[in-house]
């Protein structure tokens, strides 16, 4: 086989020589500066490969890194359903006001830095003593932490599914349990509200069992017979496998400012 540089230099005006050598401040390598002469055109090739391949390989990782965050963005904001007052809730603005309610806020806290070791939490409790506010701080936090989360209430889970029916909505069923079933966390606001239907108990039954062994937060007002009776036993069974019961007993956050009427 003919040698490629002269191959070259019959073909082409071409030329090549080493001109300078050096090593690359950086990592040392050894850098020879080279003079081209391309049909006439002089060029100097004057990169050290060894930076250049790892300046490349440390670009895709941060494009990875940026699909990721996108894809974790994405996923919260097209499936999660949230009101604009929860939105503003942090753990740093959730006050507090008993010892039951600061220790529902130290498990939260703790249960952010030990995510993803696959258990999960129910915050059981009175009305507006934040237990939604809590939930979605988690889901925050995990997010912040590099994990997918959704955050939605049951009863907006049963209406988007509904939606499916007649192409109302978005996303077809299928693709609404799948991406519940494939998030890392799972939060379903306000179990139990209302007593559902048979084929609400039976979508709840699809959600849940997939989460078996997965990290997943809910929330209720109901006490166990109530909720029982609300989402059936099997449903119930599946949702306190590997859950931590948090109780939240106290006053209406809602309430202290306002004046009741007579």
């Amino acid at each position: 086989m003919r040698d490629l540089t002269k191959e070259m230099n019959n073909t082409m005006n071409f030329s090549s020589h080493v001109i300078k050598e050096y090593k690359c401040c950086k990592c040392g390598q050894l850098i020879k500066v080279i003079r081209l002469v391309i049909n006439g055109k002089v060029r100097i090739a004057n990169r050290c490969k060894v930076c250049d391949d790892r300046e490349l390989e440390k670009e895709a990782l941060q494009a990875y890194k940026n699909l990721q965050i996108s894809k974790r963005e994405r996923l919260f904001n097209e499936f999660s359903l949230i009101s604009e007052g929860l939105k503003k809730s942090t753990f740093e603005n959730y006050h507090p006001t008993n010892k039951e309610l600061a220790e529902a806020k130290k498990i939260a806290k703790d249960y952010v830095d030990v995510f993803n070791e696959y258990k999960g939490l129910m915050f059981v409790g009175d009305y507006g003593v934040g237990k939604s506010h809590l939930s979605y701080s988690i889901c925050k936090e995990v997010r912040e932490k590099g994990f997918t989360s959704i955050f939605i209430s049951v009863p907006e889970l049963l209406t988007k599914l509904k939606s499916t029916f007649n192409n109302t909505g978005i996303y077809t069923e299928e693709e609404l349990l799948i991406a519940l079933k494939n998030v890392d966390l799972l939060v379903l606001d306000d179990i139990g509200a209302d007593y559902p239907t048979e084929w609400a108990i039976s979508k709840l039954f699809e959600v849940i069992n997939s989460r078996v062994g997965k990290n997943n937060v809910y929330t209720t007002n109901s006490n166990a017979k109530e909720l029982i009776n609300k989402v059936g036993k099997r449903n119930f069974s599946r949702m306190m496998e590997n859950i931590q019961l948090v109780k939240m007993n106290g006053n209406d956050f809602r309430l202290k400012n306002s004046k009741i009427w007579n």
